[in-house]
């Protein structure tokens, strides 16, 4: 009996981390939301012993859909990739970051650290610099490091 409690205890514990992440990926999707939609959401969600400060760590560790934004909650800048321009001179920052190291290999976490952008739009990038001809790189999978072509 006394297992049967424990499973019901860590069952309700787990649902409730399950419904605090879905309230955090729903807030996150939607960076235009204003408080009052987020306290309206967090109060039906019975999300509302959820503080600020957690919401804020989650949002900026990137738990929700990863989608690119223009500024995050925190007014932190982020670059939008989704059009021509956005890549390119999203494309720039990734090489003035390689470019600064001109004798170097810099790995994707440190350009991500420099330029910004999620896992993702770094990598994205690094394949465009790679496809021009603007970069090489030596390793595979995390050894991946890259250097801009002279």
């Amino acid at each position: 009996m006394e297992s049967c409690k424990t499973m019901e205890a860590e069952y309700n514990k787990a649902m409730e981390s399950a419904g605090v992440m879905a309230f955090i990926r729903v807030v996150d999707r939607h960076p235009t939301a204003t408080l009052g939609d987020v306290y309206g959401l967090a109060k039906e969600a019975g999300v509302g012993d959820i503080t600020i400060g957690q919401l804020f760590a989650n949002l900026n560790q990137g738990n929700g859909d990863g989608a690119a934004r223009q500024t995050s909650l925190l007014g932190e800048s982020e670059p939008n990739t989704r059009t021509s321009g956005g890549r390119r001179e999203y494309d720039l920052s990734v090489l003035r970051v390689l470019a600064g190291k001109p004798d170097a290999w810099v790995r994707a976490p440190e350009i991500r650290a420099k330029a910004g952008g999620t896992p993702l739009q770094v990598r994205t990038s690094l394949r465009r610099l790679l496809d021009g001809d603007e970069i090489t790189y030596l390793g595979q999978a995390r050894a991946t490091a890259y250097q801009v072509l002279s």
